[in-house]
C-alpha cells in the first residue's frame, strides 16, 4: 500500500485508524497551532493514545452505544478523548455551551440520553464552572460522579489536565506512560459515530446522528482556530495546499496582510462555506488563494452544492454557491404551494440525496417534528431562501425563518442588508424583528464596519434609513453571526409588546394633508384602535411622500413600508418609554 493508503474498503472509523498507524504509523495526521505553538500527532500516536483512553473509558463503566459529551477545547487533547470515544465504541457528542445557564446544553443531554462528559477541571472553563456543583465526588482527574436534575441519563464527569500539576500528569503525558491494554470495540458502518448539534443560529441546536457511513460520504476535517492571524501564519508555516476559512477570516487576514511578518504565499485553493458570500468578498479571497472553492452544506444532508473559480473566471455573484455536488443529490427551489419556481425567482430550498439524514435524534413529538421537515417524496426542507440562475447555478440568499412580517408586508432581511452592505465601509449587516404593538414587527440593522474602519449612525442613515452600529456582532461557534443573539438584544432595547401603551398625540402630515388621532388613543396587543384613518391616510400618500411625523414626548420609529424608495416612517412617543 506504500505512503497512499486506500481507505475505501474499510467502513469505520476504527478500521482507518488501525490501517493508518500500521501502514503509515510516522505520518502527520493532525497539526495544531495555538499559543503553546506546533503540536502534531502522528497515526501512530493517534491510534495508540486513543486506544489506551478508550480502555480507560471501559474501565470507569462506559458501554458500547454510551453518549459521551466531550466538552474539551480545539486542542490534542480533545482529538485524542474523540478517538477514544469512538475506538471504546461509544458516540461522541460536541457538548457546546451557548447559554451561559447551560441551557442549551442539558436539553442536548436529556435528548441525546448523554451519560458522561469529559472536560477540564479548571476555574477559567465555562464547562467546569457549569457543571462542578453538580459533581458528587471527585478527584483532580480521573473520574467522578455526578447527578444534574436537568440531565438525569447524566452520571459521570471525566477529568483532564492539560497542564503539569501536583496531584495529576497532564492527559496525554498520562496516556502515553500508562501500561493500559489498547482497545478497539467492534462496531458496524450503521453504527452511530458521532452526533452533531446543528449552530444554534435560528433558536435552540438540534441534534443529529452521523452513522460511520454517512460520515465517509462526507469526509471533511476542518481544524477552526480562533485569531485569523494565526490561522494564516499557520497556513503559511505549513505550506498548506488546500484550507477552509470562515468569510469574517478572510476579510480580517486580507486587511491585515501588510502588518504580518510571512512570506509572499497563496492557497492553491481556498474553501469557503458557512454563509452566503458577496461578490467583493470571492474577490478578496484571490488575494489568498489560486482558486477558490464555495461549498453550500448543513450538517442534515453533508454538502449540497459546489463551485471552484479558477483564475480568470468572472467572479460570481452575490450569494453563488455553485451547482449539486453529488452523484445522485438533488437540489429543489419551490414556492410555498411545493412547485418550483421560475429561474431567477426566490423559493425555499429542499435536498435529497445520499449524505442526507433520517431525522433529529430523540427530540419532543419526534414524529411530528421529524415529518414537518421532510416532503411526502423525501426531501428535506432546509429553511433556506434561494434560486438558481440560466446556468444552474445556485444562490443561497437566507433563511425562511428569518422573514420579518411587517404589517401586512413580509419583508426579506437581505433585502436590506444587501443595501447596507454596497456601503464600502461596511463589512457585516443583520437584520432582525423586533416586537411591536401595531405592525408585529419593526425592523432592526445591526452593522459592523470593515476592519480598520469606522462609519457613525448618522452616515449609514444618509446612506439607508435605519440601523444601529455595533462594533462586534456576536456569533455562534461555527463562526455564523447569532442572528437569535442579536434578535434577543435589540427586542431589549427596541420592543414594544405590552398592550395599552399610550402615546399623547397622533398627527400624520403629508403636505396640505393632516390626519389627527384623538389624545390617549390605546395600543392593544397587536393592534391600534382607529388603525384604519391610518391606513386611508397612507393609501391617500402620494408617491413622493418620504416621512410621516407624530409629535409628543419621547422618539422612537417603525418602518412602514416595504425596502424601496420612498421609506414610510412614524416618529412616534409613548408615555412609558421603551
Amino acid at each position: 500500500m506504500g505512503a497512499n493508503v486506500s481507505l475505501e474498503k474499510y467502513p469505520t472509523v476504527p478500521e482507518r485508524l488501525r490501517v493508518l498507524a500500521q501502514e503509515v504509523p510516522d505520518r502527520e495526521l493532525f497539526i495544531f497551532h495555538g499559543p503553546e505553538g506546533r503540536k502534531s500527532l502522528t497515526a501512530q500516536e493517534v491510534y495508540t493514545l486513543g486506544g489506551v483512553f478508550a480502555s480507560r473509558l471501559r474501565s470507569y463503566g462506559f458501554r458500547k452505544r454510551d453518549v459521551i459529551a466531550n466538552m474539551l477545547p480545539n486542542c490534542p487533547e480533545r482529538l485524542i478523548s474523540d478517538v477514544g470515544i469512538i475506538l471504546a465504541g461509544c458516540v461522541t457528542m460536541n457538548g457546546q455551551v451557548i447559554y451561559k445557564e447551560g441551557k442549551d446544553f442539558f436539553l442536548n443531554c436529556r435528548r441525546s440520553g448523554c451519560v458522561g462528559v469529559i472536560m477540564i477541571c479548571d476555574d477559567h472553563s465555562k464547562p467546569w464552572d457549569l457543571l462542578k456543583d453538580y459533581l458528587v465526588d471527585w478527584p483532580s482527574s480521573g473520574l467522578a460522579q455526578m447527578t444534574c436534575e436537568f440531565a438525569p441519563n447524566l452520571c459521570k464527569a471525566v477529568l483532564v489536565s492539560r497542564q503539569e500539576k501536583s496531584t495529576c500528569q497532564p492527559f496525554l503525558q498520562d496516556l502515553t506512560y500508562s501500561d493500559e491494554p489498547l482497545l478497539e470495540a467492534e462496531v458496524e458502518a450503521d453504527d452511530i459515530l458521532m452526533i452533531f448539534a446543528t449552530s444554534g443560529s435560528t433558536g435552540n441546536s438540534k441534534l443529529i446522528p452521523r452513522t460511520h457511513a454517512q460520515t465517509f460520504a462526507i469526509e471533511l476535517i476542518v481544524d477552526q482556530l480562533k485569531q485569523s492571524q494565526r490561522i494564516w501564519r499557520a497556513l503559511v508555516s505549513e505550506q498548506c495546499a488546500y484550507a477552509m476559512v470562515h468569510v469574517p477570516q478572510i476579510e480580517h487576514i486580507v486587511s491585515s496582510l501588510h502588518q504580518m511578518d510571512t512570506p509572499p504565499f497563496k492557497l492553491k485553493y481556498l474553501g469557503l462555506g458557512g454563509q452566503p458570500v458577496r461578490k467583493h468578498q470571492f474577490q478578496k479571497c484571490f488575494l489568498l488563494g489560486h482558486c477558490v472553492t464555495m461549498a453550500y452544506a448543513c450538517s442534515e444532508a453533508g454538502y449540497m452544492a459546489c463551485a471552484t473559480i479558477y483564475p480568470g473566471d468572472s467572479v460570481p455573484d452575490d450569494f453563488f454557491c455553485g451547482k449539486p455536488s453529488y452523484f445522485g443529490t438533488e437540489v429543489k427551489v419551490l414556492d410555498p404551494q411545493g412547485k418550483p419556481v421560475p429561474v431567477g425567482q426566490t423559493g425555499n430550498i429542499y435536498v435529497k440525496g445520499p449524505g442526507l439524514f433520517s431525522g433529529y435524534l430523540n427530540i419532543d413529538k419526534k414524529t411530528e417534528q421529524n415529518a414537518a421537515v421532510f416532503t411526502a417524496d423525501g426531501f428535506l426542507d432546509l429553511g433556506d431562501l434561494g434560486h438558481y440562475d440560466h446556468g444552474g447555478n445556485l444562490y443561497v440568499s437566507g433563511r425562511t425563518s428569518d422573514v420579518i412580517m411587517h404589517g401586512t408586508h413580509l419583508v426579506y432581511p437581505d433585502w436590506i442588508e444587501t443595501k447596507l452592505l454596497e456601503h464600502p465601509r461596511v463589512a457585516t449587516a443583520l437584520v432582525v424583528p423586533v416586537s411591536d404593538p401595531v405592525y408585529f414587527h419593526k425592523i432592526c440593522a445591526y452593522v459592523q464596519p470593515t476592519p480598520g474602519n469606522d462609519i457613525t449612525e448618522e452616515e449609514l442613515r444618509k446612506f439607508n434609513e435605519g440601523g444601529k452600529i455595533k462594533a462586534e456582532l456576536p456569533v455562534v461557534p461555527t463562526g455564523k453571526p447569532d442572528r437569535q443573539a442579536i434578535r434577543s438584544l435589540a427586542e431589549k432595547m427596541f420592543g414594544r409588546t405590552q398592550p395599552g401603551d399610550e402615546i399623547d398625540k397622533f398627527t400624520l402630515k403629508c403636505g396640505d394633508r393632516t390626519v389627527s388621532l384623538s389624545q390617549k388613543e390605546q395600543f392593544v396587543g397587536k393592534l391600534m384602535t382607529k388603525v384604519n384613518k391610518l391606513e386611508q391616510f397612507l393609501l391617500l400618500a402620494p408617491p413622493q411622500l418620504s416621512k410621516i411625523t407624530v409629535s409628543a414626548s419621547q422618539q422612537s420609529s417603525v418602518w412602514l413600508g416595504e425596502p424601496r424608495t420612498p421609506m414610510f416612517f412614524i416618529d412616534y412617543n409613548d408615555k412609558k418609554g421603551m
